[in-house]
């Protein structure tokens, strides 16, 4: 297994990805558009974080993403784990924890002190396996407010 830092080159390979890990979620809608260019900045600025392609054998077995933050209640510097996706067929090989292993690192290397990631409440395996990973319940539910509404894409 091989944890890769995403390029600007990679952007077809991460959005396929992404579109994939999105499809089968299926509560996240793929707007490829804002996908590209919310991709492109990341990679683009390292002080927001980073995005990994996981990779088995040379092949693309994944991805995660780790975006950086700060936080008065956590003491300084948080970071999220914003997607982790692993493709079915390389999933029950513990690619998943060792991926939030290396962001934890990453992290750590950066003072990162707290690491959230979000888990939808009905799928109850997937809080499991993120519990096993050490992560727990936070008395707070996580809340949002777009800020700015994504344009409609433009049809023809």
């Amino acid at each position: 297994m091989n944890f890769r830092v995403a390029q600007a080159a990679d952007i077809d390979l991460i959005l396929s990805l992404i579109q994939a890990f999105y499809a089968e979620d299926g509560d996240i809608t793929f707007v490829e558009y804002e996908v590209r260019r919310s991709v492109l900045e990341l990679i683009a600025d390292r002080s927001l974080g980073a995005i990994w392609i996981i990779e088995m054998a040379d092949h693309p077995a994944g991805y995660i993403v780790f975006t950086l933050g700060y936080s008065l209640e956590f003491h300084g510097r948080d970071a999220l784990i914003d997607e982790l996706y692993i493709k079915p067929e390389y999933r029950g090989r513990n690619l998943g924890i060792e991926a939030i292993r290396m962001v934890e690192a990453f992290g750590r290397e950066r003072g990162v002190r707290a690491v959230h990631l979000e888990a939808d409440e009905e799928k109850y395996r997937l809080r499991e396996y993120y519990r096993r990973a050490g992560y727990g319940d936070h008395r707070r539910r996580l809340m949002t407010r777009w800020l700015s509404a994504s344009p409609a894409p433009e049809s023809g």
